[in-house]
Protein backbone atom coordinates (compact mmCIF):
# COMPACT_ATOMS: atom_id res chain seq x y z
CA UNK A 1 0.00 0.00 0.00
CA UNK A 2 1.29 3.56 -0.33
CA UNK A 3 1.99 5.36 2.77
CA UNK A 4 -0.82 7.14 3.93
CA UNK A 5 0.36 10.96 5.52
CA UNK A 6 -2.63 12.40 5.10
CA UNK A 7 -4.06 9.91 8.11
CA UNK A 8 -0.44 10.66 10.02
CA UNK A 9 -1.62 14.18 9.97
CA UNK A 10 -5.15 13.73 10.60
CA UNK A 11 -4.11 11.99 13.63
CA UNK A 12 -1.49 13.93 14.79
CA UNK A 13 -4.44 16.77 14.30
CA UNK A 14 -6.83 14.88 16.48
CA UNK A 15 -3.81 14.89 19.07
CA UNK A 16 -3.46 18.28 19.54
CA UNK A 17 -7.40 18.79 20.26
CA UNK A 18 -7.25 16.86 22.97
CA UNK A 19 -4.23 18.21 23.98
CA UNK A 20 -5.62 21.63 23.73
CA UNK A 21 -8.33 21.00 26.23
CA UNK A 22 -5.78 19.31 28.41
CA UNK A 23 -4.03 23.09 28.00
CA UNK A 24 -7.09 24.97 28.84
CA UNK A 25 -7.21 23.10 32.45
CA UNK A 26 -4.19 24.88 33.48
CA UNK A 27 -6.41 28.17 33.78
CA UNK A 28 -7.97 26.91 37.07
CA UNK A 29 -4.55 26.61 38.80
CA UNK A 30 -3.42 30.19 37.54
CA UNK A 31 -7.34 31.50 38.74
CA UNK A 32 -6.79 29.44 41.92
CA UNK A 33 -2.52 30.76 42.47
CA UNK A 34 -3.80 34.57 41.94
CA UNK A 35 -1.66 34.47 38.51
CA UNK A 36 -4.22 36.13 36.54
CA UNK A 37 -1.30 37.17 34.20
CA UNK A 38 -1.30 34.12 32.90
CA UNK A 39 -4.74 33.74 32.00
CA UNK A 40 -4.63 35.06 28.70
CA UNK A 41 -1.11 33.13 27.66
CA UNK A 42 -2.51 29.80 28.81
CA UNK A 43 -6.02 30.41 27.21
CA UNK A 44 -3.49 31.89 23.88
CA UNK A 45 -2.14 28.69 23.92
CA UNK A 46 -4.71 26.61 24.30
CA UNK A 47 -6.36 28.51 21.27
CA UNK A 48 -3.43 28.41 19.22
CA UNK A 49 -2.95 24.52 20.10
CA UNK A 50 -6.20 23.33 19.07
CA UNK A 51 -6.70 25.48 15.73
CA UNK A 52 -3.68 23.70 15.05
CA UNK A 53 -5.07 20.31 15.22
CA UNK A 54 -7.73 21.61 13.55
CA UNK A 55 -5.36 22.73 10.17
CA UNK A 56 -3.52 19.16 10.75
CA UNK A 57 -7.18 17.46 10.24
CA UNK A 58 -7.79 19.21 7.47
CA UNK A 59 -4.47 18.63 5.75
CA UNK A 60 -5.30 14.86 6.45
CA UNK A 61 -7.89 12.36 6.40
CA UNK A 62 -8.64 9.43 8.27
CA UNK A 63 -7.50 6.44 7.22
CA UNK A 64 -9.76 3.19 5.63
CA UNK A 65 -7.32 1.04 6.86
CA UNK A 66 -4.10 0.26 9.38
CA UNK A 67 -0.80 -0.90 9.71
CA UNK A 68 1.92 -1.28 11.99
CA UNK A 69 4.14 1.35 9.71
CA UNK A 70 1.20 3.78 9.72
CA UNK A 71 0.46 3.51 14.06
CA UNK A 72 4.41 3.71 14.61
CA UNK A 73 4.73 6.86 12.41
CA UNK A 74 1.17 8.55 13.95
CA UNK A 75 2.53 7.90 17.32
CA UNK A 76 5.96 9.15 16.41
CA UNK A 77 4.59 12.54 15.10
CA UNK A 78 2.36 12.96 17.82
CA UNK A 79 4.43 12.45 20.54
CA UNK A 80 7.07 15.60 18.60
CA UNK A 81 3.76 17.61 17.88
CA UNK A 82 2.71 17.74 21.15
CA UNK A 83 5.71 18.32 22.91
CA UNK A 84 6.40 21.26 20.25
CA UNK A 85 2.93 22.81 21.37
CA UNK A 86 3.21 22.11 24.90
CA UNK A 87 6.01 24.91 25.01
CA UNK A 88 3.91 27.67 24.42
CA UNK A 89 2.56 27.80 28.02
CA UNK A 90 6.53 28.54 29.18
CA UNK A 91 6.66 30.88 26.32
CA UNK A 92 3.40 32.96 26.69
CA UNK A 93 3.99 33.24 30.53
CA UNK A 94 7.87 34.09 30.25
CA UNK A 95 6.79 36.93 27.43
CA UNK A 96 3.53 38.04 29.39
CA UNK A 97 6.04 38.68 32.58
CA UNK A 98 8.73 40.13 30.23
CA UNK A 99 6.50 42.90 28.57
CA UNK A 100 4.36 43.14 31.57
CA UNK A 101 1.32 44.46 30.40
CA UNK A 102 -0.47 47.06 32.91
CA UNK A 103 -4.06 45.35 32.80
CA UNK A 104 -2.17 41.82 33.81
CA UNK A 105 -0.38 43.25 36.36
CA UNK A 106 2.53 40.78 35.94
CA UNK A 107 5.13 40.27 38.57
CA UNK A 108 9.13 41.51 38.27
CA UNK A 109 10.86 38.79 35.52
CA UNK A 110 13.17 36.67 37.38
CA UNK A 111 16.28 34.78 36.03
CA UNK A 112 13.94 31.41 36.17
CA UNK A 113 11.68 32.84 34.45
CA UNK A 114 13.18 34.72 31.69
CA UNK A 115 14.83 31.60 30.47
CA UNK A 116 11.77 30.30 28.90
CA UNK A 117 11.85 33.49 26.81
CA UNK A 118 14.01 31.40 24.76
CA UNK A 119 12.17 29.15 22.35
CA UNK A 120 15.14 26.08 22.35
CA UNK A 121 14.60 26.64 26.39
CA UNK A 122 10.68 25.87 26.22
CA UNK A 123 11.00 23.24 24.08
CA UNK A 124 13.35 21.29 25.93
CA UNK A 125 11.62 21.41 29.10
CA UNK A 126 7.84 20.67 27.09
CA UNK A 127 9.73 17.47 25.39
CA UNK A 128 11.74 16.36 28.81
CA UNK A 129 8.62 16.50 30.73
CA UNK A 130 6.54 14.87 28.23
CA UNK A 131 8.76 12.25 27.49
CA UNK A 132 9.32 11.49 31.49
CA UNK A 133 13.21 13.03 31.28
CA UNK A 134 13.11 15.14 34.02
CA UNK A 135 16.72 17.15 32.43
CA UNK A 136 15.73 21.07 33.06
CA UNK A 137 16.80 24.13 32.02
CA UNK A 138 16.54 25.87 35.27
CA UNK A 139 17.60 25.15 38.53
CA UNK A 140 15.71 27.25 40.52
CA UNK A 141 12.23 25.59 40.10
CA UNK A 142 10.71 27.39 43.43
CA UNK A 143 10.53 30.51 41.56
CA UNK A 144 8.62 29.53 38.60
CA UNK A 145 5.00 30.48 38.59
CA UNK A 146 2.57 27.61 40.18
CA UNK A 147 0.86 27.65 36.81
CA UNK A 148 4.46 26.39 34.98
CA UNK A 149 5.34 24.34 37.70
CA UNK A 150 2.23 22.28 37.71
CA UNK A 151 2.48 22.64 33.96
CA UNK A 152 5.56 20.48 33.91
CA UNK A 153 4.31 17.92 36.39
CA UNK A 154 0.78 17.48 34.40
CA UNK A 155 3.65 17.24 31.46
CA UNK A 156 4.75 14.15 33.43
CA UNK A 157 1.68 12.56 33.98
CA UNK A 158 0.48 12.85 30.29
CA UNK A 159 3.61 11.52 29.16
CA UNK A 160 4.10 8.86 31.47
CA UNK A 161 0.04 7.17 30.87
CA UNK A 162 1.50 8.55 27.06
CA UNK A 163 -0.20 10.73 25.44
CA UNK A 164 -1.61 8.05 22.45
CA UNK A 165 -3.32 6.19 25.18
CA UNK A 166 -4.91 8.87 26.13
CA UNK A 167 -6.52 10.02 23.47
CA UNK A 168 -7.23 6.82 22.24
CA UNK A 169 -9.31 6.76 25.31
CA UNK A 170 -11.24 9.76 24.94
CA UNK A 171 -11.91 8.94 21.10
CA UNK A 172 -12.51 6.13 19.37
CA UNK A 173 -10.79 2.90 20.35
CA UNK A 174 -9.83 2.12 16.85
CA UNK A 175 -7.37 3.49 14.22
CA UNK A 176 -3.79 3.13 14.02
CA UNK A 177 -3.10 5.41 17.89
CA UNK A 178 -5.17 1.98 18.85
CA UNK A 179 -3.13 -0.05 16.73
CA UNK A 180 0.34 1.91 18.37
CA UNK A 181 -1.13 1.29 22.07
CA UNK A 182 -1.84 -2.54 21.38
CA UNK A 183 1.74 -2.47 19.77
CA UNK A 184 3.24 -0.96 23.18
CA UNK A 185 1.40 -3.03 25.39
CA UNK A 186 0.65 -6.51 23.10
CA UNK A 187 -2.82 -8.45 24.47
CA UNK A 188 -2.20 -12.15 25.00
CA UNK A 189 -5.84 -13.45 26.99
CA UNK A 190 -8.06 -10.94 26.58
CA UNK A 191 -9.95 -12.08 29.44
CA UNK A 192 -7.68 -11.87 31.90
CA UNK A 193 -6.15 -7.99 30.11
CA UNK A 194 -8.60 -5.65 28.86
CA UNK A 195 -7.63 -4.03 25.82
CA UNK A 196 -9.24 -1.08 26.52
CA UNK A 197 -7.26 1.66 27.29
CA UNK A 198 -9.84 3.09 29.87
CA UNK A 199 -9.53 0.67 32.27
CA UNK A 200 -5.59 1.17 32.06
CA UNK A 201 -6.15 4.84 32.34
CA UNK A 202 -8.91 5.00 35.27
CA UNK A 203 -6.06 1.98 36.84
CA UNK A 204 -2.90 4.47 36.59
CA UNK A 205 -5.44 7.18 38.19
CA UNK A 206 -5.95 5.79 41.21
CA UNK A 207 -2.54 4.88 41.60
CA UNK A 208 -1.91 8.58 41.18
CA UNK A 209 -4.42 9.15 43.77
CA UNK A 210 -2.58 6.87 46.26
CA UNK A 211 0.89 8.58 45.46
CA UNK A 212 -0.65 11.93 46.11
CA UNK A 213 -2.01 10.99 49.42
CA UNK A 214 1.04 8.78 50.78
CA UNK A 215 2.85 12.05 50.32
CA UNK A 216 1.16 14.12 51.84
CA UNK A 217 0.78 11.78 54.68
CA UNK A 218 4.50 11.80 55.33
CA UNK A 219 4.66 15.46 55.74
CA UNK A 220 4.51 17.40 52.07
CA UNK A 221 2.44 20.26 51.60
CA UNK A 222 -0.87 19.35 49.61
CA UNK A 223 0.91 21.02 46.45
CA UNK A 224 3.74 19.56 47.48
CA UNK A 225 2.06 16.20 46.88
CA UNK A 226 0.03 17.17 44.15
CA UNK A 227 3.15 17.87 42.28
CA UNK A 228 6.11 15.16 43.10
CA UNK A 229 2.78 12.43 42.92
CA UNK A 230 1.96 13.05 39.62
CA UNK A 231 5.90 13.00 38.64
CA UNK A 232 6.98 10.24 40.69
CA UNK A 233 4.48 7.71 40.05
CA UNK A 234 5.19 9.21 35.79
CA UNK A 235 8.89 8.06 36.56
CA UNK A 236 9.42 11.73 35.53
CA UNK A 237 11.33 13.73 37.90
CA UNK A 238 10.17 17.17 37.65
CA UNK A 239 9.82 19.05 41.37
CA UNK A 240 9.03 22.28 42.68
CA UNK A 241 12.26 22.79 44.59
CA UNK A 242 15.33 23.81 43.96
CA UNK A 243 16.95 20.53 45.71
CA UNK A 244 15.11 18.08 43.58
CA UNK A 245 13.92 15.31 46.78
CA UNK A 246 17.29 16.48 48.58
CA UNK A 247 14.88 19.26 49.91
CA UNK A 248 12.47 16.84 51.87
CA UNK A 249 13.33 14.54 54.70
CA UNK A 250 14.32 10.91 54.87
CA UNK A 251 10.46 10.23 55.16
CA UNK A 252 9.73 11.45 51.69
CA UNK A 253 12.95 10.20 50.41
CA UNK A 254 12.25 7.12 51.60
CA UNK A 255 8.68 7.04 50.61
CA UNK A 256 9.42 8.12 47.35
CA UNK A 257 11.10 5.12 46.59
CA UNK A 258 8.32 2.39 46.46
CA UNK A 259 6.30 5.03 44.23
CA UNK A 260 8.97 5.30 41.98
CA UNK A 261 9.28 1.70 42.08
CA UNK A 262 5.67 1.38 41.38
CA UNK A 263 5.38 3.55 38.66
CA UNK A 264 8.32 1.10 36.57
CA UNK A 265 6.16 -2.11 36.80
CA UNK A 266 3.53 -2.58 34.61
CA UNK A 267 0.47 -0.77 34.03
CA UNK A 268 -1.74 -3.84 33.43
CA UNK A 269 -0.43 -5.07 37.20
CA UNK A 270 -2.22 -2.03 38.81
CA UNK A 271 -5.40 -2.93 37.01
CA UNK A 272 -5.53 -6.70 38.46
CA UNK A 273 -4.26 -5.44 41.84
CA UNK A 274 -7.23 -3.35 41.86
CA UNK A 275 -8.78 -6.49 41.19
CA UNK A 276 -7.19 -7.82 44.47
CA UNK A 277 -5.06 -10.05 42.64
CA UNK A 278 -1.98 -8.66 44.51
CA UNK A 279 0.23 -11.95 43.64
CA UNK A 280 0.98 -10.45 40.46
CA UNK A 281 3.54 -7.73 42.28
CA UNK A 282 5.87 -10.45 42.71
CA UNK A 283 4.79 -13.28 40.81
CA UNK A 284 4.97 -11.09 37.93
CA UNK A 285 8.08 -11.83 35.82
CA UNK A 286 9.10 -8.94 35.23
CA UNK A 287 7.99 -7.83 38.54
CA UNK A 288 10.19 -9.82 40.44
CA UNK A 289 13.47 -9.29 38.31
CA UNK A 290 12.86 -5.66 38.86
CA UNK A 291 13.03 -6.63 42.40
CA UNK A 292 16.13 -8.37 42.30
CA UNK A 293 17.67 -5.61 40.09
CA UNK A 294 16.71 -2.78 41.84
CA UNK A 295 18.39 -4.67 44.92
CA UNK A 296 21.55 -6.04 43.55
CA UNK A 297 21.68 -2.24 41.82
CA UNK A 298 21.55 -0.68 45.22
CA UNK A 299 23.95 -2.13 46.79
CA UNK A 300 26.78 -2.62 43.98
CA UNK A 301 26.12 1.44 44.34
CA UNK A 302 26.40 1.34 47.91
CA UNK A 303 29.47 -0.62 48.40
CA UNK A 304 31.19 1.42 46.22
CA UNK A 305 30.65 4.93 47.56
CA UNK A 306 31.46 3.23 50.88
CA UNK A 307 34.62 1.67 49.23
CA UNK A 308 35.60 5.32 47.96
CA UNK A 309 34.38 7.22 51.20
CA UNK A 310 32.29 9.35 49.09
CA UNK A 311 30.43 10.48 52.21
CA UNK A 312 31.29 10.53 55.86
CA UNK A 313 28.72 7.45 57.26
CA UNK A 314 27.49 3.62 55.73
CA UNK A 315 24.38 5.13 56.75
CA UNK A 316 24.68 8.34 54.06
CA UNK A 317 25.89 5.89 51.71
CA UNK A 318 22.96 3.70 51.98
CA UNK A 319 20.31 6.26 51.23
CA UNK A 320 22.15 8.11 49.21
CA UNK A 321 23.31 4.98 46.96
CA UNK A 322 19.79 3.17 46.97
CA UNK A 323 17.96 6.40 46.35
CA UNK A 324 19.95 7.43 43.02
CA UNK A 325 19.95 3.94 42.02
CA UNK A 326 15.87 3.57 42.59
CA UNK A 327 16.13 6.67 40.64
CA UNK A 328 17.77 5.56 37.81
CA UNK A 329 16.60 2.72 37.13
CA UNK A 330 12.90 3.09 37.47
CA UNK A 331 13.96 6.12 35.27
CA UNK A 332 12.90 8.76 37.64
CA UNK A 333 14.93 11.08 37.70
CA UNK A 334 14.30 12.59 41.40
CA UNK A 335 17.78 13.48 43.31
CA UNK A 336 19.83 13.33 46.70
CA UNK A 337 23.12 13.96 45.91
CA UNK A 338 25.52 15.64 43.32
CA UNK A 339 25.90 12.80 41.53
CA UNK A 340 29.00 14.79 39.66
CA UNK A 341 31.31 13.84 42.43
CA UNK A 342 30.40 10.31 42.91
CA UNK A 343 33.56 7.87 41.55
CA UNK A 344 33.57 6.79 37.66
CA UNK A 345 33.24 3.19 39.11
CA UNK A 346 28.78 3.90 40.62
CA UNK A 347 28.11 6.27 38.29
CA UNK A 348 28.80 3.09 35.48
CA UNK A 349 26.17 0.95 37.98
CA UNK A 350 23.77 3.70 37.41
CA UNK A 351 24.31 4.15 33.79
CA UNK A 352 23.77 0.61 33.41
CA UNK A 353 20.57 0.70 35.63
CA UNK A 354 19.32 3.36 33.11
CA UNK A 355 20.15 1.47 30.72
CA UNK A 356 17.88 -1.60 31.97
CA UNK A 357 15.03 1.03 32.98
CA UNK A 358 11.69 -0.73 34.19
CA UNK A 359 9.41 -3.12 32.79
CA UNK A 360 7.62 -3.12 29.09
CA UNK A 361 3.89 -1.36 29.36
CA UNK A 362 4.59 0.94 32.23
CA UNK A 363 6.06 4.64 32.35
CA UNK A 364 10.01 3.79 32.17
CA UNK A 365 11.89 3.85 29.27
CA UNK A 366 15.57 1.63 28.48
CA UNK A 367 15.90 -1.52 27.09
CA UNK A 368 12.93 -2.32 29.99
CA UNK A 369 13.64 -5.31 32.50
CA UNK A 370 12.51 -8.57 30.31
CA UNK A 371 14.39 -7.42 27.10
CA UNK A 372 17.46 -7.78 29.60
CA UNK A 373 16.05 -10.91 30.67
CA UNK A 374 16.20 -12.19 27.39
CA UNK A 375 19.80 -10.89 26.22
CA UNK A 376 21.37 -12.41 29.07
CA UNK A 377 19.63 -15.59 28.38
CA UNK A 378 19.87 -15.91 25.05
CA UNK A 379 23.49 -14.60 24.83
CA UNK A 380 24.25 -17.88 27.78
CA UNK A 381 22.25 -19.98 25.52
CA UNK A 382 24.86 -19.32 22.36
CA UNK A 383 28.27 -19.26 24.85
CA UNK A 384 27.31 -22.14 26.41
CA UNK A 385 26.43 -23.78 22.82
CA UNK A 386 29.80 -23.28 21.12
CA UNK A 387 31.44 -25.18 24.35
CA UNK A 388 28.91 -27.63 24.43
CA UNK A 389 27.44 -28.47 20.78
CA UNK A 390 25.20 -31.01 20.65
CA UNK A 391 22.93 -30.10 23.56
CA UNK A 392 20.09 -28.13 23.65
CA UNK A 393 20.39 -25.65 20.94
CA UNK A 394 17.02 -24.26 21.14
CA UNK A 395 16.62 -20.52 22.40
CA UNK A 396 13.44 -20.28 25.05
CA UNK A 397 12.70 -16.68 25.42
CA UNK A 398 12.94 -15.25 28.55
CA UNK A 399 9.10 -15.57 29.04
CA UNK A 400 8.68 -18.86 28.84
CA UNK A 401 11.50 -19.72 30.45
CA UNK A 402 10.02 -21.02 33.74
CA UNK A 403 6.79 -22.84 32.99
CA UNK A 404 5.40 -22.20 36.17
CA UNK A 405 5.08 -18.61 35.40
CA UNK A 406 3.40 -19.00 31.64
CA UNK A 407 0.42 -17.57 33.29
CA UNK A 408 2.17 -14.13 34.54
CA UNK A 409 0.96 -11.03 33.25
CA UNK A 410 4.46 -11.18 31.13
CA UNK A 411 3.76 -14.07 29.02
CA UNK A 412 0.17 -11.93 28.39
CA UNK A 413 1.40 -8.39 27.89
CA UNK A 414 5.14 -8.46 27.30
CA UNK A 415 6.64 -11.65 26.02
CA UNK A 416 9.97 -11.05 24.30
CA UNK A 417 12.75 -12.70 22.60
CA UNK A 418 16.61 -12.33 21.83
CA UNK A 419 16.04 -11.27 18.70
CA UNK A 420 13.74 -8.42 19.69
CA UNK A 421 15.91 -7.88 23.10
CA UNK A 422 18.93 -7.41 20.71
CA UNK A 423 17.03 -5.22 18.01
CA UNK A 424 15.71 -2.68 20.68
CA UNK A 425 19.36 -2.32 22.44
CA UNK A 426 21.55 -2.14 19.14
CA UNK A 427 18.77 0.96 18.63
CA UNK A 428 19.67 2.34 22.00
CA UNK A 429 22.91 2.45 21.93
CA UNK A 430 22.90 3.54 18.53
CA UNK A 431 21.02 6.25 19.74
CA UNK A 432 23.21 6.83 22.75
CA UNK A 433 26.31 7.02 20.76
CA UNK A 434 24.64 9.79 18.54
CA UNK A 435 24.06 11.82 21.67
CA UNK A 436 27.51 11.09 22.98
CA UNK A 437 29.41 12.29 19.61
CA UNK A 438 27.10 15.17 19.47
CA UNK A 439 27.28 16.62 22.72
CA UNK A 440 31.41 16.11 22.53
CA UNK A 441 31.28 18.00 19.44
CA UNK A 442 28.75 20.51 20.55
CA UNK A 443 30.38 21.36 24.52
CA UNK A 444 32.92 22.96 25.56
CA UNK A 445 35.99 21.34 25.97
CA UNK A 446 36.78 21.31 29.53
CA UNK A 447 33.34 19.63 30.48
CA UNK A 448 33.95 15.52 31.21
CA UNK A 449 33.53 13.15 28.90
CA UNK A 450 32.13 10.92 31.48
CA UNK A 451 29.96 13.84 32.08
CA UNK A 452 28.55 13.57 28.64
CA UNK A 453 28.24 9.93 28.47
CA UNK A 454 26.21 10.25 31.75
CA UNK A 455 23.97 12.81 30.88
CA UNK A 456 23.22 11.37 27.06
CA UNK A 457 22.88 7.99 28.77
CA UNK A 458 19.98 9.84 31.14
CA UNK A 459 17.98 11.42 28.18
CA UNK A 460 17.84 8.32 26.38
CA UNK A 461 16.64 6.33 29.03
CA UNK A 462 14.12 9.65 29.73
CA UNK A 463 15.80 9.05 33.56
CA UNK A 464 16.25 12.95 33.63
CA UNK A 465 19.56 12.62 36.61
CA UNK A 466 22.51 14.88 35.47
CA UNK A 467 25.68 15.90 36.36
CA UNK A 468 25.52 19.19 36.53
CA UNK A 469 26.02 19.89 32.60
CA UNK A 470 21.98 19.98 31.27
CA UNK A 471 20.81 23.94 31.92
CA UNK A 472 20.25 27.15 30.41
CA UNK A 473 23.75 27.98 29.65
CA UNK A 474 24.07 24.53 26.99
CA UNK A 475 24.42 25.81 23.81
CA UNK A 476 20.90 25.58 21.72
CA UNK A 477 22.38 23.08 18.74
CA UNK A 478 23.22 20.56 22.10
CA UNK A 479 19.83 20.99 23.66
CA UNK A 480 18.19 20.46 20.13
CA UNK A 481 20.27 17.10 20.22
CA UNK A 482 19.48 16.13 23.72
CA UNK A 483 15.45 17.10 22.45
CA UNK A 484 15.70 14.07 19.62
CA UNK A 485 17.25 12.09 22.03
CA UNK A 486 14.79 12.33 24.54
CA UNK A 487 12.06 11.69 21.57
CA UNK A 488 13.77 8.97 20.14
CA UNK A 489 14.22 7.45 23.47
CA UNK A 490 10.90 7.44 25.21
CA UNK A 491 9.40 5.53 21.82
CA UNK A 492 11.80 2.97 21.77
CA UNK A 493 13.44 4.47 18.73
CA UNK A 494 11.88 2.43 15.86
CA UNK A 495 8.45 4.80 15.54
CA UNK A 496 10.95 8.07 15.10
CA UNK A 497 12.70 5.93 12.32
CA UNK A 498 9.47 4.82 10.55
CA UNK A 499 8.50 8.27 10.30
CA UNK A 500 11.65 9.78 9.27
CA UNK A 501 11.48 7.65 6.78
CA UNK A 502 8.02 8.03 5.50
CA UNK A 503 8.88 12.14 5.09
CA UNK A 504 12.22 10.88 2.69
CA UNK A 505 10.66 8.31 0.81
CA UNK A 506 9.21 9.22 -2.24
CA UNK A 507 4.99 9.03 -2.47
CA UNK A 508 4.76 6.45 -5.22
CA UNK A 509 7.10 4.10 -2.74
CA UNK A 510 5.46 1.39 -1.37
CA UNK A 511 5.20 0.03 2.09
CA UNK A 512 3.95 -3.55 3.88
CA UNK A 513 2.21 -3.78 6.73
CA UNK A 514 5.60 -3.48 8.50
CA UNK A 515 6.41 -0.32 7.38
CA UNK A 516 8.85 -2.22 5.33
CA UNK A 517 8.99 -1.65 1.53
CA UNK A 518 7.56 -3.76 -0.84
CA UNK A 519 9.20 -5.50 -3.62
Amino acid sequence: MGWDRRATCWNVGRALEYFSCITASLVTVSLAAGEYYAVPGVLGSALATFLAGVGFKRAGAPSETSDKALSYASAAAVWLVVGAFGALPFLSLAWTVALRPTLASAPPLSPTLAAFRSPTNALFEAVSGLTGTGLTVTRRESRLPATLQFWRSLLQWVGGVGIVVLVVSVFDSTGPLADYYENEIPVGEMELQPADPRAMLLAFSVVTLASIAVLWAVGMSAWAALNHGLSAISTGGFTITDASAAAYGVPVQVALMPIMMVGALPVPVYYLALRGDLREFYVDLQSRWLWVSLAVGSVAVTGLLAFDATYPSAQSAVLYGTFQFVSAMTCAGFGTASVGSWPTSALVVVTLGMFVGGAMGSTTAGIKVIRGLSLVEGTWHRVTNVFFPGGDTGYRDAAASESSYIGSIVTRHATTNYDDASFVTVLWFGTFVFGVLALAILMPDSVPFVRIVFDVASAVSAVGLSTGITDAGMPGSAKLTLVVVMWAGRLEVFPVLVLLRSLLVADDDTFDANGDPDD
